[in-house]
């Protein structure tokens, strides 16, 4: 069965996606384990905030589906939850999303120090980012380098 899965990851992925669309949501993550049953964990987002109402509505869609029913029957465990309120952004698309947000951007200098700072992301391209200090004017802006950057996060 797990071949199976494997054989069909890209149609299983193309539904998850899917299923966030219908409900405004989108899937930043999942996991599939085999136990004694499958464990299926999927992570969602939503522009505003995702609801248990709307983790409820996906697992519904999601575990009455007859495409999800025919990998996981008979035996199934589903978990839908959300990223949280402090999102770690890793993938060109997840800094797509998070443009105009305030974000946490950890940063080691070379001398080694370990700086955090806080601001409005304006920008993400292949060189490293752009953010405008919550402290800052209007037109204050600060550029890091990915090769600087240890992590960012959305600010909680």
């Amino acid at each position: 069965m797990l071949v199976y899965l494997m054989q069909k990851r890209k149609k299983f992925i193309r539904f998850l996606e899917w299923a966030g669309q219908k409900t405004g949501c989108e899937l930043v993550g999942w996991s599939v384990r085999r136990g004694s049953e499958w464990f299926i964990r999927l992570t969602y987002d939503h522009p505003d905030v995702m609801t248990i109402e709307r983790c409820a509505r996906l697992y519904t869609m999601i575990s009455r589906h007859p495409f999800f029913q025919k990998l996981f029957s008979p035996s199934y465990r589903l978990e839908i939850s959300s990223p949280g309120i402090r999102r770690e952004l890793k993938t060109p698309r997840e800094f797509r999303w998070a443009l105009g947000k305030i974000v946490d951007v950890k940063v080691q200098h070379t001398e080694g120090e370990i700086e955090t700072a806080r601001g409005q992301l304006l920008s993400a391209h292949s060189k490293g980012l752009r953010i405008r200090p919550l402290q800052g004017g209007e037109n204050d802006s600060r550029q890091y380098t990915w090769a600087h950057i240890v992590t960012v996060h959305t600010a909680g």
